[in-house]
């Protein structure tokens, strides 16, 4: 078969004539059978024709030569690469501390203070696209951007936005507010005239704000300095509409236990504008620092005026931050700066057991609301509940020691899915899970417990019931503290002074934080020598004191719950409080219809509920150091005929059995129950079944807003 030949173009030719040419002249390491390849010649930057017309043949003989084999000027025209694609780099494979610090230098060149300017949408607007990549990412870089800066309340910049009604913070979203750490209240522009839209109201946002910790207040002039005479509305017209304006934030944000104050050059302590809201902040009890623009010191020629009234009748009222009850009474101070050291003394001392639970609860938000382990019926949904609404959930023991491993894994579980959202949970220390775990020391296993807890690492382990008293509680509290590496909490839970004391003096299982549970409390408490809160809770508080172990944060257990409660609790020296009844009237408990129906009807708790072991016997539990704790319980048919006599207890416990087998929902009740219905006495004030983070959220909000009108009515 003829080959077929293709014209070539009369530049080809020329091009061919000259190769030949020149090849002449000069020797070749190709071997005369082979032909070099005609382009050679003039390298150039497009392919000339002749490179699209070599034969079949050419290219088999070019696929066997070297790069060695061919004159220099061959290489770039015969061999033809083709570019490789270039992989992409596998940012999420990287370190999640890495990526995190990638993007601090991703954002560096953003303002640390941002404000509602014009100018945002060309400066900052396209940065944040990246966030748009994928969830992990917006997670990860969304945190990263608003927690490492401050954003303004209300808007200074001249011009359209400084009057609008819809401040910067009102702009974002409330994931976006809960990830800040740093707000700023400017004070200053439009004194004479205070835009209409800086209010706070519940459009502004404030309530999602609840990982701020610090607060500054930036005052750029006094008017009430004589050179505004003639200017200014009336005399302390400003500063009376910005010690309301800085009060309303705070109502709104009650966790802020500190004040940040800066200023221009300006501006004087002594002043009028400074000393009001410097009165206005020792009035809450709020600790003061000094920002770096004006230089300020807490003693220096120019020292504040402790305002008039702020000690009365020998005596001062310090509140610490709300969730932790400190109350202070100093008498007979000959100066106000003594008094002000010891309050600082005392808010320091607060503030340090603040930081230490929050450290270990990064999600929490005060006052801290914890619901109990309580056996079998706090599960994992119930605490991942409170702990996402602020709070920290205790899982209780299971059905035998090793449910508790059951219980943790679909606790991960459960954490890692509602972390990918936009929760609280994605706010955890690394490696830690988000609740806690509770265990009854006296028919525990410490090897299964160990195991749980060095698997899962739980943000606190819950320790309760020893057999032989504090040594076994120190056996667990080593074991558990060594498998965990000291990042589980130990919380022990303490009915009496004495146990108290002796805990806190322990030099192996010293513990984080005790919970005191006064007799009020349902399920197993002391049998015969507990006390209510009212009297335990400042009393071992005033003891621990006097023993130096008063950095032990104490939460009060027992009859607590609503907001009532729990303000009582921290006006009493708690740092926090634990309910369990209120939540077993929650969605999520394990518990059994007729166990909450019995729960939502039972009311006067005092005479209604009894501490007894009559129902543990009946449900054929025996074991328990019955000299030391017995099980508060609604009563009911077993109860009375057991009160009543002519009856054995092997009859009662024929009718308990029955009743269980046989009756469903009805086996619990105050008419035709028989069975247990462990419950506290505060049990009348349970009104309704809800969510368990509604229950965290309403409860924590309701002691806030009497801890405020308290605090307004003490104000002299």
């Amino acid at each position: 078969m003829a080959r077929r030949t293709t014209a070539k173009s009369p530049r080809a030719r020329a091009i061919a004539s000259s190769s030949l040419a020149s090849s002449s002249a000069r020797p070749t390491p190709v071997p005369s059978s082979d032909a070099t390849p005609v382009s050679s010649t003039y390298p150039s930057t497009y392919a000339s024709e002749a490179e699209h017309d070599l034969d079949d043949d050419m290219l088999k003989k070019m696929h066997g030569l070297t790069i060695s084999d061919m004159p220099g000027d061959s290489v770039t025209a015969a061999v033809v690469k083709k570019a490789e694609p270039k992989k992409p780099f596998r940012f999420l494979d990287l370190p999640p501390e890495l990526r995190i610090t990638i993007y601090g230098y991703y954002f560096a060149d953003v303002d640390r203070v941002l404000d509602l300017d014009p100018a945002n949408y060309k400066r900052i607007h396209k940065k944040l696209g990246i966030m748009r990549t994928c969830k992990t990412i917006y997670y990860e870089a969304t945190h990263m951007f608003y927690s490492s800066r401050t954003f303004r309340l209300f808007p200074t910049h001249p011009g359209r936005y400084f009057k609008t009604k819809k401040p910067l913070l009102a702009r974002l979203k409330p994931r976006q507010r809960n990830c800040l750490t740093s707000l700023e209240l400017r004070l200053g522009p439009g004194w004479s005239k205070p835009p209409r839209g800086w209010v706070v109201n519940p459009a502004l946002g404030l309530a999602d704000c609840v990982n701020v910790r610090k607060l500054t207040v930036f005052v750029e002039c006094d008017p009430s300095d004589g050179i505004f005479n003639g200017f200014r509305r009336h005399d302390g017209y400003y500063e009376g509409f910005s010690t309301s304006l800085l009060s309303s934030v705070l109502d709104e944000m009650p966790f802020i236990d500190c004040l940040t104050f800066d200023a221009w050059s300006s501006v004087k302590k002594s002043g009028a504008m400074m000393r009001a809201l410097l009165e206005l902040a020792y009035a809450r009890g709020l600790s003061v620092r000094w920002g770096p623009e004006r230089g300020w010191a807490d003693f220096e020629d120019e020292v504040e005026a402790v305002p008039e009234g702020h000690v009365a009748n020998n005596a001062i009222l310090s509140q610490a931050p709300l969730g932790i009850g400190v109350a202070v009474h100093i008498e007979n101070q000959p100066a106000c700066s003594q008094t002000h050291q010891t309050i600082d003394t005392v808010k320091m001392a607060a503030s340090s057991i603040r930081n230490s639970l929050k450290s270990h609860c990064p999600w929490a938000t005060f006052p801290l609301i914890i619901s109990a382990p309580m056996r079998v019926m706090s599960g994992p949904a119930l605490a991942l509940a409170v702990s996402e609404a602020g709070g920290l959930g205790f899982i209780g023991p299971g059905i035998k020691p090793e449910s508790i491993l059951t219980d943790l894994t679909e606790a991960a579980s459960l954490c890692s899915q509602r972390a990918s959202d936009a929760t609280r949970l994605s706010v955890q220390n690394e490696g830690v899970l988000p609740v806690g775990i509770g265990f009854q020391l006296w028919n525990g296993d410490l090897g299964s417990a160990k195991e749980a807890a060095e698997k899962f690492i739980p943000a606190a382990i819950w320790l309760f019931a020893p057999k032989d008293g504090q040594k076994d509680v120190d056996d667990w509290t080593e074991g558990l503290r060594g498998v965990t590496k000291g990042k589980s909490q130990i919380w022990l839970q303490v009915g009496t002074v004495g146990e108290a004391v002796e805990a806190a003096e322990s030099k192996r299982g010293r513990p984080d934080v005790l919970v005191v549970q006064g007799q009020e409390a349902g399920g197993h408490g002391r049998t015969s020598d507990g006390a209510s809160l009212g009297t335990l809770v400042p009393e071992i508080k005033d003891t621990l004191e006097e023993r130096g172990a008063s950095d032990i944060p104490l939460f009060a257990a027992g009859g607590i719950a609503d907001g009532r409660g729990v303000a009582a609790a921290l006006c009493l020296g708690a740092s926090g409080v634990v309910m369990g009844t209120r939540f077993l009237c929650s969605n999520e408990a394990r518990i059994k219809k007729g166990y909450q129906d019995a729960v939502l009807e039972a009311k006067d708790g005092g005479k209604n509920t009894v501490r007894t072991h009559l129902y543990n016997h009946l449900r054929g539990t025996f074991g328990w150091p019955e000299e030391k704790w017995a099980p508060r319980t609604i009563v009911n048919r077993s109860w009375e005929e057991h009160t009543q006599g002519g009856i054995s207890f092997d009859q009662l416990k024929g009718k308990h059995d029955q009743s269980v087998k046989e009756d469903g929902d009805k086996a619990w009740g105050r008419q035709t129950g028989r069975t247990a219905t462990y419950a506290g006495s505060g049990v009348g004030l349970v009104r309704s079944v809800d969510p368990a983070g509604e229950i965290v959220k309403k409860t924590r909000e309701e002691a806030k807003k009497i801890l405020r009108g308290l605090q307004s009515g003490l104000q002299v």
